[in-house]
């Protein structure tokens, strides 16, 4: 079988589009991570501040309402996380509103004292609660979703390029997946068809014919 050649030059080359892509996904996860702490944290605070006062309200001092307070906030968090995990939508299944519910929230909203709830209402308070946990699952995710810098994998990677003159079969040269995964993620190469033979892309075009 057919061995994939090496080329330092163009694996140096990949692994700076390596490292250059990661971080670009570092930064995205830390600011999708910032915005979701702070989302988190305003959306807590306004769960316990309600939690807290419901308490105070129904049982007065007699109750640990801060700590029961708490423990809704910390279960409207996990839910909100396991819900975020899970792309639970809020509004899945929920047919547009009447003309009936447009006329009650309009009302609602002349009247003081009375409020109109109905599926909408708490599929749209659902949706606020877990735009904080929405925001660190999708942190988590973009970092997990780094490319691999591995010297094993950027060497294989090297190798197809170079052996692509100017497609080459994945099979032919017993080429590592993960490599030709990361290639196709940093767009270097495109499948021809629904076969293992793989061609350059421009990009991938550039890295190669520098050695030329």
């Amino acid at each position: 079988m057919t061995q994939i050649p090496q080329d330092a030059r163009i694996a140096a080359r990949v692994l700076r589009r390596v490292q250059a892509r990661n971080r670009e996904l570092a930064i995205e996860a830390t600011i999708e991570a910032g915005m979701g702490i702070l989302f988190t944290a305003l959306t807590s605070g306004v769960v316990f501040c309600i939690a807290w006062f419901v308490c105070i309200s129904i049982a007065g001092g007699r109750f640990p309402s801060s700590t029961v307070a708490l423990c809704v906030t910390a279960v409207f968090f996990v839910v909100g996380m396991i819900s975020a995990w899970r792309h639970v939508n809020p509004f899945a299944g929920l047919k547009p509103m009447s003309g009936t519910d447009h006329l009650l929230f309009a009302v609602s909203g002349a009247v003081g004292g009375y409020m109109h709830m109905n599926r909408h209402t708490v599929a749209g308070l659902a949706l606020v609660l877990m735009g904080g946990p929405e925001n660190l699952v999708g942190a988590l995710r973009t970092w997990l979703h780094r490319l691999p810098s591995d010297p094993a994998v950027i060497d294989q990677a090297a190798g197809i390029l170079t052996a692509c003159r100017p497609e080459v079969d994945l099979k032919r040269i017993d080429a590592s997946v993960q490599a030709a995964i990361l290639l196709r993620r940093l767009n270097l190469i495109v499948p021809r068809g629904d076969s293992t033979t793989v061609t350059l892309t421009e990009k991938g075009r550039n890295i190669v014919e520098k050695d030329k």
